[in-house]
Protein backbone atom coordinates (compact mmCIF):
# COMPACT_ATOMS: atom_id res chain seq x y z
CA UNK A 1 0.00 0.00 0.00
CA UNK A 2 2.95 2.54 1.14
CA UNK A 3 4.79 1.60 -2.65
CA UNK A 4 1.38 2.02 -4.66
CA UNK A 5 0.47 5.59 -2.95
CA UNK A 6 4.29 6.52 -3.55
CA UNK A 7 4.36 5.61 -7.29
CA UNK A 8 0.72 7.76 -7.79
CA UNK A 9 0.79 10.37 -5.01
CA UNK A 10 2.74 13.16 -7.15
CA UNK A 11 0.55 12.61 -10.30
CA UNK A 12 -2.33 12.59 -7.59
CA UNK A 13 -1.19 16.00 -6.64
CA UNK A 14 0.00 17.80 -9.51
CA UNK A 15 -3.50 17.14 -11.41
CA UNK A 16 -4.87 19.32 -8.53
CA UNK A 17 -2.41 21.90 -8.92
CA UNK A 18 -1.40 22.01 -12.97
CA UNK A 19 -3.20 22.06 -16.31
CA UNK A 20 -4.27 18.64 -17.74
CA UNK A 21 -1.38 19.54 -20.56
CA UNK A 22 1.03 19.44 -18.17
CA UNK A 23 0.30 16.48 -15.94
CA UNK A 24 -0.12 14.61 -19.16
CA UNK A 25 3.64 15.88 -20.01
CA UNK A 26 4.55 14.61 -16.48
CA UNK A 27 2.82 11.07 -16.13
CA UNK A 28 4.43 10.82 -20.26
CA UNK A 29 8.23 11.15 -18.71
CA UNK A 30 7.33 9.53 -15.47
CA UNK A 31 6.09 6.36 -17.26
CA UNK A 32 9.14 5.98 -19.13
CA UNK A 33 11.48 6.41 -16.10
CA UNK A 34 9.97 4.19 -13.78
CA UNK A 35 10.14 1.32 -16.19
CA UNK A 36 13.90 2.05 -17.09
CA UNK A 37 14.71 2.27 -13.52
CA UNK A 38 12.46 -0.63 -12.47
CA UNK A 39 13.68 -3.02 -14.97
CA UNK A 40 17.16 -2.58 -13.20
CA UNK A 41 15.80 -2.59 -9.85
CA UNK A 42 14.32 -5.54 -10.95
CA UNK A 43 17.31 -7.44 -12.26
CA UNK A 44 19.13 -6.79 -9.27
CA UNK A 45 15.99 -7.66 -6.60
CA UNK A 46 15.53 -11.24 -7.57
CA UNK A 47 18.91 -12.25 -5.63
CA UNK A 48 19.68 -9.50 -3.33
CA UNK A 49 17.43 -10.20 -0.31
CA UNK A 50 17.96 -14.18 -0.27
CA UNK A 51 21.77 -13.89 -0.33
CA UNK A 52 21.40 -11.36 2.13
CA UNK A 53 18.94 -13.00 4.56
CA UNK A 54 22.15 -16.04 3.86
CA UNK A 55 24.79 -13.87 5.05
CA UNK A 56 22.98 -12.47 7.90
CA UNK A 57 24.23 -13.93 10.71
CA UNK A 58 28.02 -12.42 9.53
CA UNK A 59 27.84 -9.08 9.78
CA UNK A 60 31.73 -8.63 8.11
CA UNK A 61 30.12 -10.48 5.14
CA UNK A 62 27.58 -8.94 5.03
CA UNK A 63 29.10 -5.71 4.69
CA UNK A 64 31.24 -7.00 1.54
CA UNK A 65 28.08 -8.91 -0.15
CA UNK A 66 25.85 -5.38 -0.30
CA UNK A 67 28.76 -4.24 -1.10
CA UNK A 68 29.01 -5.51 -4.14
CA UNK A 69 25.89 -5.22 -5.01
CA UNK A 70 26.24 -1.66 -4.75
CA UNK A 71 28.86 -1.69 -7.33
CA UNK A 72 26.84 -4.14 -9.81
CA UNK A 73 23.81 -1.68 -8.88
CA UNK A 74 25.81 1.13 -9.89
CA UNK A 75 27.78 -0.52 -13.29
CA UNK A 76 24.07 -0.82 -14.34
CA UNK A 77 22.00 2.07 -13.39
CA UNK A 78 23.75 5.22 -14.13
CA UNK A 79 24.27 4.63 -17.86
CA UNK A 80 21.02 3.06 -18.06
CA UNK A 81 19.50 6.08 -16.41
CA UNK A 82 21.93 8.82 -17.79
CA UNK A 83 21.76 7.41 -21.09
CA UNK A 84 18.14 7.36 -21.31
CA UNK A 85 18.74 11.03 -19.93
CA UNK A 86 21.00 11.98 -22.92
CA UNK A 87 18.74 10.26 -25.71
CA UNK A 88 14.97 11.50 -23.90
CA UNK A 89 14.72 13.80 -26.85
CA UNK A 90 14.73 12.06 -29.91
CA UNK A 91 13.37 8.59 -28.07
CA UNK A 92 9.93 10.50 -27.23
CA UNK A 93 9.68 11.94 -30.64
CA UNK A 94 10.27 8.65 -32.09
CA UNK A 95 8.14 6.49 -29.93
CA UNK A 96 5.51 8.71 -29.02
CA UNK A 97 5.47 11.36 -31.32
CA UNK A 98 6.32 15.46 -30.81
CA UNK A 99 2.81 16.12 -29.27
CA UNK A 100 5.08 14.96 -25.87
CA UNK A 101 8.43 16.56 -26.56
CA UNK A 102 7.57 18.73 -23.51
CA UNK A 103 7.84 15.73 -21.53
CA UNK A 104 11.45 15.32 -22.47
CA UNK A 105 13.00 18.16 -20.05
CA UNK A 106 10.92 16.56 -17.19
CA UNK A 107 12.44 13.22 -18.57
CA UNK A 108 15.76 13.89 -18.42
CA UNK A 109 15.22 15.73 -14.48
CA UNK A 110 13.61 12.19 -13.33
CA UNK A 111 16.18 10.16 -15.01
CA UNK A 112 18.83 11.16 -12.19
CA UNK A 113 16.45 10.05 -9.56
CA UNK A 114 16.02 6.80 -11.46
CA UNK A 115 19.25 6.45 -11.50
CA UNK A 116 19.15 6.12 -7.75
CA UNK A 117 15.96 4.54 -7.03
CA UNK A 118 18.06 0.69 -7.51
CA UNK A 119 19.85 1.83 -4.40
CA UNK A 120 16.44 2.32 -2.82
CA UNK A 121 15.80 -1.52 -3.53
CA UNK A 122 19.42 -2.93 -2.35
CA UNK A 123 18.96 -0.90 1.30
CA UNK A 124 15.53 -1.76 1.29
CA UNK A 125 16.75 -5.79 1.08
CA UNK A 126 19.36 -4.87 3.43
CA UNK A 127 17.03 -3.37 6.07
CA UNK A 128 13.95 -6.45 5.66
CA UNK A 129 16.70 -8.91 5.68
CA UNK A 130 17.45 -7.77 9.05
CA UNK A 131 13.96 -8.15 10.38
CA UNK A 132 13.32 -4.62 10.35
CA UNK A 133 10.76 -4.53 8.16
CA UNK A 134 8.99 -0.77 10.30
CA UNK A 135 11.99 0.89 9.73
CA UNK A 136 11.37 -0.04 5.82
CA UNK A 137 7.82 1.09 6.39
CA UNK A 138 7.99 4.15 8.72
CA UNK A 139 11.31 5.22 6.15
CA UNK A 140 9.06 5.32 3.18
CA UNK A 141 5.73 6.59 4.51
CA UNK A 142 8.66 9.53 5.71
CA UNK A 143 10.21 9.94 2.23
CA UNK A 144 6.33 10.42 0.89
CA UNK A 145 5.78 13.02 3.42
CA UNK A 146 8.86 14.70 2.82
CA UNK A 147 8.01 14.91 -0.95
CA UNK A 148 4.39 15.86 -0.54
CA UNK A 149 5.65 19.02 1.78
CA UNK A 150 8.10 19.71 -0.53
CA UNK A 151 6.00 19.89 -3.56
CA UNK A 152 3.19 21.80 -1.72
CA UNK A 153 5.80 24.33 -0.89
CA UNK A 154 7.39 24.75 -4.42
CA UNK A 155 4.42 24.31 -6.92
CA UNK A 156 4.25 27.95 -7.74
CA UNK A 157 7.88 28.08 -9.26
CA UNK A 158 6.32 25.47 -12.16
CA UNK A 159 6.18 21.82 -12.77
CA UNK A 160 9.88 22.16 -14.09
CA UNK A 161 11.04 23.56 -10.56
CA UNK A 162 8.69 21.18 -8.60
CA UNK A 163 10.29 17.70 -10.41
CA UNK A 164 13.66 19.10 -9.94
CA UNK A 165 12.90 19.14 -6.13
CA UNK A 166 11.60 16.05 -5.83
CA UNK A 167 14.77 14.38 -7.78
CA UNK A 168 16.83 16.18 -5.01
CA UNK A 169 14.92 15.00 -2.37
CA UNK A 170 14.75 11.08 -3.85
CA UNK A 171 18.60 11.26 -3.91
CA UNK A 172 19.45 13.28 -0.59
CA UNK A 173 16.83 10.34 1.12
CA UNK A 174 19.44 7.75 0.28
CA UNK A 175 21.41 9.26 2.73
CA UNK A 176 18.25 8.40 5.26
CA UNK A 177 18.67 4.78 4.34
CA UNK A 178 22.32 4.55 4.41
CA UNK A 179 22.44 5.93 8.74
CA UNK A 180 19.98 2.80 8.88
CA UNK A 181 22.30 0.49 7.40
CA UNK A 182 24.81 2.05 8.86
CA UNK A 183 23.32 1.41 12.08
CA UNK A 184 22.59 -2.26 11.05
CA UNK A 185 25.79 -3.83 9.78
CA UNK A 186 28.45 -1.21 10.27
CA UNK A 187 28.94 0.27 6.27
CA UNK A 188 30.32 3.64 6.04
CA UNK A 189 29.48 6.29 3.72
CA UNK A 190 32.33 6.30 2.39
CA UNK A 191 33.11 3.63 1.56
CA UNK A 192 29.65 3.31 -0.52
CA UNK A 193 30.62 6.75 -2.32
CA UNK A 194 33.91 5.14 -2.68
CA UNK A 195 32.25 1.90 -4.54
CA UNK A 196 29.81 3.56 -6.46
CA UNK A 197 30.90 7.57 -7.30
CA UNK A 198 33.81 6.01 -10.00
CA UNK A 199 30.49 4.63 -12.16
CA UNK A 200 28.47 7.75 -11.48
CA UNK A 201 31.75 10.06 -12.58
CA UNK A 202 32.51 7.60 -15.59
CA UNK A 203 29.13 7.50 -16.91
CA UNK A 204 27.96 11.05 -16.86
CA UNK A 205 31.24 11.69 -18.75
CA UNK A 206 30.30 9.33 -21.52
CA UNK A 207 26.73 10.88 -21.90
CA UNK A 208 27.92 14.33 -21.97
CA UNK A 209 30.67 13.27 -24.25
CA UNK A 210 28.25 11.79 -26.45
CA UNK A 211 25.83 14.00 -26.45
CA UNK A 212 28.30 16.91 -27.78
CA UNK A 213 30.00 14.68 -30.07
CA UNK A 214 26.61 13.88 -31.81
CA UNK A 215 24.49 17.43 -31.50
CA UNK A 216 25.26 17.68 -35.74
CA UNK A 217 23.20 15.05 -36.64
CA UNK A 218 19.80 15.49 -37.59
CA UNK A 219 18.05 12.66 -38.57
CA UNK A 220 16.42 11.41 -35.27
CA UNK A 221 16.60 8.05 -36.06
CA UNK A 222 20.68 8.00 -36.69
CA UNK A 223 20.88 10.30 -33.82
CA UNK A 224 19.67 7.57 -31.79
CA UNK A 225 21.19 5.05 -33.23
CA UNK A 226 24.53 6.65 -33.10
CA UNK A 227 24.10 8.03 -29.47
CA UNK A 228 23.28 4.39 -28.20
CA UNK A 229 26.04 2.88 -29.93
CA UNK A 230 28.95 5.27 -29.16
CA UNK A 231 27.59 5.34 -25.46
CA UNK A 232 28.01 1.46 -25.03
CA UNK A 233 31.56 1.39 -27.23
CA UNK A 234 32.75 4.42 -24.77
CA UNK A 235 31.43 2.54 -21.51
CA UNK A 236 32.56 -0.33 -22.31
CA UNK A 237 35.91 0.82 -23.62
CA UNK A 238 36.75 2.60 -19.81
CA UNK A 239 35.46 -0.03 -17.84
CA UNK A 240 37.74 -2.55 -19.96
CA UNK A 241 41.02 -0.33 -19.83
CA UNK A 242 40.25 0.52 -15.81
CA UNK A 243 40.15 -3.26 -15.10
CA UNK A 244 36.25 -2.95 -13.41
CA UNK A 245 36.13 -6.13 -11.66
CA UNK A 246 32.52 -5.99 -12.56
CA UNK A 247 32.29 -6.16 -16.11
CA UNK A 248 35.08 -9.32 -15.95
CA UNK A 249 32.27 -11.16 -13.57
CA UNK A 250 29.52 -10.04 -15.94
CA UNK A 251 31.57 -11.24 -19.49
CA UNK A 252 32.47 -14.49 -17.03
CA UNK A 253 28.85 -15.01 -16.09
CA UNK A 254 27.93 -14.40 -20.10
CA UNK A 255 30.53 -16.78 -21.27
CA UNK A 256 29.66 -19.56 -18.74
CA UNK A 257 25.60 -19.20 -20.08
CA UNK A 258 26.95 -19.59 -23.60
CA UNK A 259 28.86 -22.75 -22.52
Amino acid sequence: MVNTISQNVLTFIFGRLYSAKAVGNFSQAFKWDTMASTFVSGTISQVAQPVLVEVNGDAGRQVNVFRKMLRFTAFLAFPAMFGLAMISHEFILLLISDKWAESVPLLRILCISGAFLPFYTMYQNLIISRGKSVIYMWCTIALIVAQIVFVILCYREGIVFMVSIYTLVTVLWLFVWQYFAGKEIGLRLFDVMKDICPYLFVSAAVMLVTYFSTVFISNLVLLLVARVLLAGILYFAIMKLSGSQMLKECLAYLHRRRA
